[in-house]
């Protein structure tokens, strides 16, 4: 699948966020995560445009425009709305 995907997500810090706990937050609904959960958990790929790219497809034949925003943490229940396709571990 070489599609990108938008997802809805809340841009905003979930009220369990803990900033003394958390080193990062979830792309999409904004739950802490540990540096633990963070580095053994699922990471999507993200466009300045905020889709979520295909895992499989290298940024050099993205199409012409779409611009790369970097690697984003998914919590484990977050990573299971985003297609296997999409999601990077």
């Amino acid at each position: 699948m070489d599609e990108f995907i938008s997802i809805t997500h809340d841009a905003d810090t979930h009220p369990t966020y803990d900033p003394q706990r958390h080193t990062d937050q979830c792309w999409l609904c904004g739950r802490g995560l540990t540096a633990r959960a963070a580095e053994r958990g699922w990471w999507v790929h993200m466009t300045v445009d905020l889709t979520i790219a295909p895992v499989d497809l290298p940024e050099q034949d993205w199409p012409a425009g779409v611009e790369s925003q970097g690697w984003f943490p998914v919590g484990n229940e977050c990573a299971k709305k985003i297609p296997k396709t999409h999601r990077a571990k």
